[in-house]
């Protein structure tokens, strides 16, 4: 197989040939909340390996085109991953190996699926065979989880010459910031986050108090939405549990509330009232992802319907593991419906996960949307429109979003983009 110059995994490949039959064996929860549940290895053998730009792989709902914009992706590194997100990948290789085996593995895995542009296993390949028009990158400071993926990296792949399809930019970012030592960096954490929120590609911030358990009504973070309206940026916040903590896993009743404050909606109500001209994204809809009774979407519906800055996020709660007949995304989105509020829902997979799972995620959601009896306009308003518009990407006069089949795209924009020089 021809392996260009500036292939990001070049270097992962060659560590990958003696170690192939164990991947194929491996279901790793290389996002946020992957679950081997939802590893479907003939999606490994199916299909083209390679997606070009010339290929036309149209979602169709009711017979008409509905374009896609997957707004919930993870980049990174097994490497950059904290302890407890690196324990919890570790965890979950079914294989009788020693732990630097099993290191290694995890590594090389990494390197080639959470690298953006990763001919064949990459991210944007495995969002190109979903059919997705653009996707969105998440910079993330949880340096005890999930670890971090600094805005600089994100930033990078922004710029990165590959990152256009059909003459348009494929993937924007959300930036994040470090919460570590708050009350002797914040100037320095908000200075380099007003940076970040400078690049025209990056629209929005992306915060996780749950995985640094910080309380969310925790007034000494206001300066972050201070600096989000100065932007004129919408705020993501994971809303419900982390995967990576229990309530068990704390030792006392005062850690537990601080936890139990990091992640339930009803704690940041006073943030919504504080700053009403702040758009703020409630991720994973308060979903309780450990079973632990603590389910907050009911909150959350409550929170969107009292206050119009909220919009609401359908991100991984929707996986074969947590929701295997679909009857958790029936409820909410049924809900969605029947509140009034399918135009502040936004499209999210939590990816990209294994192979398939951006392109699954994405099939039962719209599986969902056909049982509830959405319409075409409702379909296109969740899957792309909201978040074009918390963004204000559809307010920008340059802005377009890729053309959804290949004939309607000049032909110099088919052509494939390269990194001259770039490799890991």
């Amino acid at each position: 197989m021809f392996v260009p110059n500036d292939f990001p995994g070049r270097r992962a490949l060659s560590r990958l040939t003696g170690l192939f039959l164990l991947i194929l064996l491996t279901a790793l929860p290389l996002a946020a909340h992957g679950d081997p549940a939802d590893f479907d290895m003939k999606k490994m053998f199916q299909g083209d390996a390679h997606i070009s730009d010339s290929k036309d792989i149209v979602n169709r709902y009711l017979d008409q085109d509905v374009a896609v914009i997957d707004m919930h992706m993870h980049s990174g590194s097994f490497d950059n991953m904290g302890p407890l997100g690196q324990a919890f990948v570790l965890n979950a290789i079914p294989l009788p190996l020693p732990d630097e085996v099993k290191r290694n593995l995890a590594r090389v895995i990494a390197d080639l699926t959470r690298h953006p542009f990763t001919p064949f296993v990459g991210i944007r390949n495995e969002c190109r065979k979903a059919g997705l028009s653009a996707a969105v990158l998440f910079s993330v400071y949880t340096p005890e989880a999930w670890g971090v993926e600094d805005n600089a990296t994100v930033i990078g792949h922004l710029d990165d010459a590959r990152n256009f399809y059909r003459g348009q930019p494929f993937f924007y970012g959300f930036a994040s910031i470090s919460q570590v030592d708050w009350a002797e960096n914040e100037q320095n954490a908000l200075a380099e986050l007003d940076r970040a929120l400078s690049h025209p590609k990056m629209v929005g911030v992306k915060l996780a108090f749950a995985h640094n358990v910080e309380p969310l009504d925790n007034p000494a973070f206001d300066s972050i939405y201070q600096m989000a309206e100065r932007h004129d940026a919408p705020v993501y916040h994971h809303i419900g549990s982390s995967p990576l903590r229990r309530f068990e896993d704390f030792p006392d009743e005062a850690g537990r509330q601080r936890y139990y404050r990091s992640f339930h909606p009803q704690f940041v109500e006073g943030t919504l009232q504080r700053f009403p001209r702040v758009r703020f994204i409630l991720g994973h809809m308060g979903f309780d992802f450990n079973d632990e009774d603590v389910d907050g979407v009911d909150e959350v519906f409550r929170l969107a319907r009292t206050y119009p800055n909220v919009y609401l996020e359908i991100s991984a709660f929707g996986s074969d593991s947590h929701d295997p007949d679909g009857a958790v995304m029936d409820e909410i989105l049924g809900k969605a419906k029947e509140y009034g509020l399918i135009d502040r829902v936004i499209y999210g997979s939590d990816g990209p996960g294994f192979a398939g799972a951006t392109e699954k995620y994405k099939d039962k959601t719209f599986a969902s949307m056909t049982r509830l009896g959405y319409t075409v306009e409702e379909v296109r308003q969740v899957m792309a429109g909201n978040f074009l518009a918390v963004t204000g990407l559809d307010q920008r006069s340059s802005f377009k979003l890729a053309p959804l089949r290949a004939e309607d795209t000049p032909a110099d924009d088919l052509k494939p983009q390269t990194n001259p020089g770039h490799d890991h």
